[in-house]
């Protein structure tokens, strides 16, 4: 029993979604105002079902990384993360 009990938690953590190494460099805010005079460059969403804790949060990140966004503005739904990704000048460079 403890054998398939391990199996099933490998399994689950296995299909957790990672960060990126360009989606690490996007800021995640749920504030318009970190967004005020940049420039919109389209929409991301993460759809369920969602393994990890973060999974969502992750996703939407990449998937703005893929567009070119600094920030992305991300608001929850149910069984969906939607992202509005931004271009801000490299206000928000990781240094």
């Amino acid at each position: 029993m403890k054998r398939f009990a391990l199996v099933v938690a490998l399994v689950a953590l296995s299909g957790c979604r990672s960060l990126s190494l360009r989606g690490d460099q996007v800021r995640v805010t749920t504030h318009d105002d970190d967004v005020t005079d940049c420039r919109f460059l389209g929409e991301v969403k993460a759809h369920a079902p969602f393994v990890g804790p973060h999974d969502a949060e992750n996703t939407v990140r990449n998937n703005a990384a893929g567009l070119g966004a600094a920030v992305v503005r991300i608001s929850y739904g149910f069984g969906v993360a939607t992202g509005r990704a931004f271009d801000c000048g490299g206000r928000y460079s990781k240094r």
